[in-house]
């Protein structure tokens, strides 16, 4: 996710889990996030499957991409097989994907350790990797790339009139699910990148497009703001310079939740009014 977060990450599990590991009573954090791992390590696993079975085989990168104008350059295409493409428009399910991130549960746990590690314990071990780093599953890009293809499928592929409004309905629901579920910033901003989209394509009435494209480069920059917080220090060197930083990122992980919130509701309000043109 954040290089900063997983120095620390790897500061103070490190130093909790094995440090710890020497004493002959079993470290609190490591069983927390044992038990958190096993919770939703299941979730992480379908989520993968979905992304090996369903998205990844949906579409394909370019190698050449196609220039349709000097504005309009195409790097992904869908597949063209309109029996096969319908059938992964079909078991596309954002859900699974959204429901892989405890990302928020597992640095609750981290920013607890930042207060009640011992300085000792958080100097000890600083550079070990004991492997309980997020076990991330790596949806974020392929999902967009997905989404990216079958806008431009919808409006080149000679499929049915009726396939092509099913594949519009599979984005809009894409967004929706990413507007009511994400909890990862990155994520929700795919629901702006996909909506715009559909804009580009013409397949947004044109009052409102104007608005979705205004809110999504709003966004564009709210996200490299937010980006350059969090990339710009080095791997501390001190108990004083962990827990410093560990104040830092408990503000910045509070002003994402915050910008995810917002714009998580931004995608609802535009969602509502594309409903309003049907």
């Amino acid at each position: 996710m954040i290089r900063t977060i997983k120095v620390m990450v790897i500061i103070l599990f490190g130093v909790a889990f094995i440090a710890m590991s020497k004493k002959p009573e079993p470290s609190p954090y490591k069983a927390e996030i044992k038990t958190l791992f096993d919770k939703n390590m299941p979730k992480v696993e379908t989520c993968q499957e979905h992304v090996k079975n369903i998205v990844e085989p949906g579409f394909v990168i370019l190698d050449e991409p196609i220039e349709h104008s000097p504005d309009d350059v195409q790097p992904y295409l869908f597949e063209k097989n309109e029996e096969k493409a319908m059938f992964y428009i079909d078991a596309l399910d954002t859900k699974k994907l959204l429901a892989s991130e405890f990302w928020d549960q597992y640095m609750d746990i981290y920013l607890q350790a930042c207060t009640i590690v011992s300085d000792e314990e958080l100097l000890e071990g600083s550079s070990e990797d004991d492997g309980l780093s997020y076990p991330r599953c790596k949806y974020i890009g392929k999902l967009s790339s997905f989404s990216y293809a079958l806008t431009y499928a919808i409006r080149d592929f000679s499929w049915s009139k009726q396939n092509k409004i099913k594949a519009k309905t599979k984005v809009i629901s894409m967004i929706q699910d990413i507007a009511e579920y994400s909890n990862e910033l990155l994520a929700t901003y795919v629901g702006f990148v996909a909506l715009q989209r559909l804009v580009e394509q013409n397949m947004i009435p044109t009052a409102l497009g104007k608005e979705i494209t205004l809110q999504k480069n709003h966004y564009d920059k709210r996200m490299r703001e937010k980006k350059s917080e969090f990339y710009s220090v080095e791997k501390p060197s001190s108990a004083e310079e962990v827990r410093a930083q560990c104040k830092l990122d408990r503000e910045n992980i509070a002003s994402q939740k915050m910008l995810n919130d917002e714009a998580k509701q931004m995608l609802k309000n535009l969602l509502a009014k594309l409903d309003n043109y049907k």
